[in-house]
This record gives C-alpha cells, sequence and structure tokens, in this order.
C-alpha cells in the first residue's frame, strides 16, 4: 500500500507525492478514479513533505525533518522544483536552494505561497508553518 503524504490541485489536475517521494497523478474525471504513477525521479525518503505552487506556477515539494536533542531542535529542510521532460511525459525534481521572492505558508491540509513584494512585512525566501511552535516566530529561513 502507498501512503500519500500530501496532494495539490495543479494546471488542471490533483497530483500527490508519496512517502518516498514518489509524484503521482490522480484522474477524478473517471469512475472509480484512475491513479498514475509518473515516471518523476525520486528525491528521497520523506519525513514531513509539502506540495506548494509557487507565485509562478512551479511545482515546489518541501521537505522537513526536525532532530532533537535533550539540548535543542534543530530543523532541516530539503526543497525541490518538479519540471517536466521528453515532451511532457516524465517529471523530474531539481533540489533547489531558494524559493526566490516567493514566501511560503505551510499547513497540514493546504499550503501556499506568495510574491512577497506583494504584501508588505512579508518576507522572501521564508516559509511560516504554524504547528512548528519551537521555531522562533513560526519562521524558517532558507
Amino acid at each position: 500500500m502507498t501512503l500519500l503524504m500530501d496532494v495539490i490541485y495543479h494546471k488542471g489536475q490533483f497530483l500527490a507525492v508519496t512517502e518516498n517521494g514518489e509524484l503521482i497523478s490522480i484522474y477524478v474525471n473517471s469512475d472509480p478514479a484512475t491513479i498514475i504513477r509518473t515516471e518523476a525521479t525520486r528525491p528521497c525518503a520523506l519525513a514531513y513533505p509539502y506540495l506548494v505552487e509557487s507565485s509562478r506556477g512551479d511545482l515546489l515539494l518541501l521537505d522537513r525533518s526536525i532532530s532533537e536533542s535533550s539540548e535543542s531542535f534543530e530543523l532541516d529542510h530539503k526543497m525541490w522544483c518538479a519540471s517536466r521532460h521528453d515532451g511532457g511525459s516524465q517529471w523530474q525534481w531539481d533540489e533547489i536552494e531558494s524559493t526566490g521572492t516567493d514566501a511560503l505558508f505551510l499547513c497540514l491540509y493546504r499550503s501556499m505561497s506568495v510574491s512577497a513584494s506583494d504584501f508588505p512585512g512579508c518576507h522572501p525566501n521564508t516559509a511560516q508553518n504554524p504547528h512548528q511552535p519551537y521555531a522562533v516566530k513560526n519562521l524558517l529561513k532558507f
């Protein structure tokens, strides 16, 4: 059985990511729904993945992990941008270091991004997650 970790509606289709980083297309216009495993490269096993559409329309995958010691919490993240290859039939995850001008808002049931320049006080290349009580101001700087 495959565990779906996050789902997003992106450019007219539902996409899901599994715990292994596999991207799955879900077509809901058939009865029953059709699930197609894409030929996407897999970034790695994922801890807490979030699928987010950037303000430019790119599909982003952000994974955060938390390591705990007796002294502190360490927050780590990796981020990828999906791109299509071979005429659109194959997806590839390309690791990226920055969200550019975007600020990400990550939640358990819905994540989103905005262009920080459109919102005064919003900082580019940041992610906010209200479910991380031990992060300073719940703000992660990439």
